[in-house]
C-alpha cells in the first residue's frame, strides 16, 4: 500500500477509535432504588470514563453517591449552606459547591440532581416511644378525639370485626378529658377484659372483667396508684396513671412480645417516612426484652433503618431493683452504632390532664390536690445517684413544676458528687417555676420539649393551672432556656402526639396550631427556624452521644440526610407544617422514598434530568 493509502487507512482507523471512545464514554447516571433491607453498597451504574488519575483519587475518593444542585442546610456553623454532597459508603466525604464535587465522581458514582430541593440532616428526636408503639399497634389505634361516644363506637366496631384480636385500644382522648366508666365498656364487651389506653399513655379506662382479672376490688387498697372509685369504693373503671396502665398491661397480658416484634417494620417505616433517622426511646416496660432483642438482631443484619438509643424505666419504688438489673444486663449487650442501651429513665410524675403532675400550689380546678410525685425526694435522689455512679445517662419525666424542682435537687446532688460527664435531661419540662430556670444552666441540664399538643392554647391546662401559671410563667418554655445558654432539644413523644417533626417545628415557632390565629402566650418563648432545626438535629445528637457522627452535614459524619419538597427558609410556619419528606437516607442508604417510579428518571433527590458526564467536563449541568 502506498503512503497515501496508508495515510487514509490510518485516518479512518483513528476516527473509528475516537467514535468508539465517545460511545463508550457517554454514560447516563441515575440513583438506583435501594431498599431498607439492603446491606451492601449502592448498586453500581453503567461504567463512566475515569476523569482523574489513580493518585488523584487517593486524595479525592470516588463517591458512591453525589447529590448536587441542592439547597443544603448543614447545621454546621462554619459552613451553614452548600450545593452538593458526596457520600462514600456510610460517610460524607464532601460538602460544598457543584464545581468542587466533580472531583468525587468516578465510573461507579451515582449522580443526583436535586433541582434546588432542600436537604438537611436527618431528624434526631430525644423522646419517642417507638418500641412501645410496636406493641400498641397490635391493637386498636384511635385518632385523637375528645368525644367519648366516638371512642366507644370505635371499640364496638373493633370488637365486632376482630373478636380474636388483642382486646385493647390506644388513643382517643387524654385522661381526665372524657368520662368513660366500666359500665360503658361492659355494654360492648363483658366476657373478656378490655383496656382503653388514653392518648397520653398516662391513664385509661377498662371494663369490669379487666378489673376483676387485675385484682382491683372494692374494700381493698389499690395495688398501685391509682384507680377511680365509685362512692361506695367500687372501682369505676378509670385507670388514673401511667404506672397503673403498665400494671394492667402486665396483669391482663394482652400485648404479646410476638405481636410487638411483628409490628416493628411498620413502625420503623413510619419514622423513616417522617424523616426521623435517630431517636431516644423513652421506655417500653411491658416488652423490653422482645423489642430489644429484635432491634439488636436487625442491627446485626444491617436492616435497622433508624438509630435507637433505648432506656430502661422505673415508675414506682417496686420497679427500681428490677430496672437496675435490666440495665446491668442490657447495657453491655446492646452498645452498637444503631442500637444501644445507656440511659436510665425515671418517670417522676404524671400529667396535668389527670391532676397527677406534681405542683407546689394546688390545682386551680381541684384545690384539694397538688398532684403526685412517683418517688419521695430522698428515694429519687438515691436512685439518681445510683444511676450516675454506674455511668448511666439519666432522663427524667418532669411535667409538674414541683417535680421539676425535685429533679433539679437530685441533679445537684449528682454534680456535687463529681459525676460531671453524666448527661442529665428533664423530659417534657412543661412548666418551670421562674426561680428554677437558672439552675438548668448551673447544673448543665438538657431540656427536652414538645410542641404539638403542648405549646398551643389548651383550655384544660388553663383550667388546671390558672392564667398566672399557665400564661405568666410560660407553659412549654423553650426560648427562655436558650437565652441563658441551656441546651434545648425537641421531640414528639409519639404516639401521644403526632410524630411529624415539621408540625412540631411549625408550632415551636408560632405557638399555635396551623391554620389558627390564637397562640399560646408568651410569644417570647417561640423559637426561630434555625433554633428549632438545631434542637431537632445536632443538640439532640449531643444528648444521645451521637453528635460526633450525626446531627449535621459535615465531612466525616454519617450520611443521615433528608430531602423535603420545599425550602423551609422560604415558608410560613403553616407551610412548614405541610412540608413533605421526599427521601430519607441513613448511613448512606435510602430507607424511604416518596412514590417514585424508579424505572424512569426519578423526580426526587435528583430531579428529572439524567446526567451525561464526559471525562474532565467543567459544566456538570450540560446535557446532550
Amino acid at each position: 500500500m502506498n503512503n497515501k493509502g496508508s495515510s487514509i487507512a490510518y485516518t479512518l482507523l483513528t476516527l473509528l477509535v475516537m467514535v468508539a471512545i465517545v460511545l463508550i464514554g457517554v454514560t447516563i447516571y441515575k440513583i438506583p432504588k435501594m431498599k431498607s433491607s439492603e446491606t451492601e453498597q449502592p448498586a453500581k451504574t453503567a461504567s463512566a470514563p475515569k476523569t482523574h488519575s489513580s493518585e488523584y483519587k487517593k486524595e479525592h475518593p470516588v463517591a458512591d453517591t453525589v447529590a448536587l444542585n441542592g439547597k443544603v442546610y448543614t447545621v454546621n456553623e462554619k459552613q451553614p449552606w452548600a450545593e452538593a454532597v458526596a457520600i462514600k459508603g456510610t460517610d460524607i466525604v464532601y460538602v460544598g459547591d457543584n464545581k468542587g464535587v466533580k472531583k468525587y465522581i468516578g465510573e461507579d458514582t451515582t449522580v443526583a440532581d436535586m433541582k434546588g430541593k432542600f436537604m438537611m440532616p436527618g431528624i434526631v428526636s430525644t423522646h419517642e416511644h417507638a418500641l412501645m408503639l410496636m406493641g400498641f399497634t397490635s391493637g386498636l389505634m384511635m385518632e385523637y378525639t375528645q368525644n367519648a361516644a366516638k371512642m366507644l363506637a370505635a371499640v364496638k366496631e373493633y370488637v365486632k370485626e376482630k373478636p380474636d384480636a388483642p382486646m385493647f385500644s390506644f388513643g382517643g382522648a387524654y385522661e381526665g378529658r372524657v368520662d368513660i366508666f366500666r359500665q360503658d365498656i361492659d355494654k360492648i364487651i363483658k366476657d373478656k377484659p378490655f383496656l382503653m389506653i388514653a392518648a397520653s399513655g398516662h391513664g385509661g379506662w377498662c371494663n369490669t372483667k379487666a378489673l376483676e382479672v387485675a385484682g382491683i376490688k372494692k374494700g381493698e387498697p389499690d395495688p398501685i396508684d391509682s384507680f377511680g372509685r365509685e362512692e361506695d369504693g367500687t372501682p369505676n373503671g378509670y385507670v388514673a396513671s401511667s404506672a397503673a396502665v403498665v400494671y394492667m398491661l402486665a396483669k391482663l397480658d394482652i400485648i404479646t412480645q410476638e405481636a410487638a416484634v411483628a409490628q416493628a417494620p411498620k413502625v420503623l417505616d413510619d419514622f423513616a417516612g417522617n424523616g426521623v433517622t435517630a431517636i431516644f426511646d423513652a421506655g417500653a416496660p411491658a416488652f423490653e426484652k422482645a423489642t430489644f432483642a429484635a432491634m439488636g438482631e436487625l442491627e446485626k443484619r444491617g436492616e435497622l433503618t433508624m438509630r435507637i438509643s433505648a432506656s430502661v424505666m422505673t415508675q414506682r419504688e417496686y420497679m427500681n431493683e428490677g430496672a437496675f438489673e435490666k440495665m446491668a444486663r442490657f447495657v453491655p449487650m446492646y452498645n452498637g452504632e444503631f442500637f444501644k442501651v445507656e440511659t436510665f429513665k425515671i418517670h417522676a410524675d404524671g400529667s396535668y390532664d389527670g391532676w397527677t403532675a406534681g405542683t407546689i400550689e394546688p390545682y386551680a380546678d381541684k384545690p384539694e390536690s397538688t398532684g403526685i410525685t412517683s418517688f419521695t425526694p430522698e428515694l429519687q435522689q438515691e436512685i439518681t445517684l445510683q444511676a450516675a455512679k454506674k455511668g448511666y445517662d439519666i432522663h427524667v419525666h418532669t411535667i409538674g413544676y414541683r417535680t421539676v424542682r425535685q429533679t433539679l435537687d437530685t441533679f445537684e446532688a449528682v454534680r456535687k458528687a463529681g459525676y460531671d460527664k453524666v448527661r442529665l435531661t428533664t423530659a417534657h419540662t412543661s412548666l418551670v417555676h421562674p426561680d428554677d430556670k437558672p439552675r438548668f444552666k448551673e447544673l448543665d441540664v438538657i431540656v427536652n420539649t414538645f410542641a404539638a399538643m403542648n405549646a398551643v392554647p389548651d383550655e384544660t391546662n388553663l383550667s388546671r393551672l390558672g392564667k398566672e401559671r399557665y400564661h405568666g410563667w410560660g407553659y412549654q418554655p423553650m426560648k427562655s432556656f436558650l437565652d441563658i445558654g441551656v441546651r434545648v432539644t425537641m421531640s414528639a413523644d409519639s404516639p401521644t402526639a403526632p410524630l411529624n417533626p415539621m408540625l412540631q417545628i411549625s408550632i415551636a415557632m408560632a405557638r399555635k396550631n396551623p391554620g389558627e390565629t390564637e397562640f399560646l402566650p408568651p410569644m417570647s418563648e417561640a423559637l426561630s427556624l434555625e433554633e428549632a432545626i438545631r434542637a431537632y438535629t445536632i443538640d439532640s445528637a449531643y444528648t444521645l452521644r451521637w453528635d460526633d457522627i450525626i446531627g449535621s452535614i459535615e465531612v466525616g459524619k454519617r450520611a443521615d440526610l433528608i430531602v423535603l419538597d420545599r425550602n423551609l427558609f422560604e415558608c410560613t410556619t403553616d407551610e412548614i407544617a405541610e412540608a413533605n419528606v421526599l427521601a430519607t437516607m441513613v448511613n448512606g442508604k435510602v430507607v424511604h422514598e416518596e412514590a417514585v417510579d424508579w424505572s424512569t428518571p426519578p423526580d426526587i433527590l435528583q430531579g428529572t434530568d439524567l446526567y451525561r458526564l464526559y471525562g474532565g467536563r467543567e459544566d456538570l449541568n450540560q446535557t446532550d
